[in-house]
């Protein structure tokens, strides 16, 4: 099964405030999300109402599993340091 990708607007700004060179690599993470929402490095948030979160070096992604609508949400990316204010 191939999960659809969507963004709210904070991840989208979230995205294009990373330096190029990363955001294309956090982008290849998000896309791989498609075929396979749960990877090995991923971990479901404790408390977060669903939320799972997807570390990719430094920085983070925060996102939603809809298994229902075959859909993955995401709602924020950023730096590690910053991403759980």
């Amino acid at each position: 099964m191939i999960y659809s990708i969507r963004f709210i607007s904070k991840a989208e700004r979230g995205l294009r405030r990373l330096p190029p060179a990363i955001r294309d690599v956090v982008r290849a993470h998000i896309d791989s999300l498609a075929k396979n929402p749960r990877p090995p490095q991923s971990k479901p948030l404790v408390n977060s109402g669903g939320r799972w979160r997807l570390g990719v070096g430094e920085y983070r992604i925060i996102y939603f599993i809809r298994d229902d609508q075959l859909l993955i949400l995401v709602v924020d990316l950023g730096h590690r340091k910053d991403i759980y204010r």
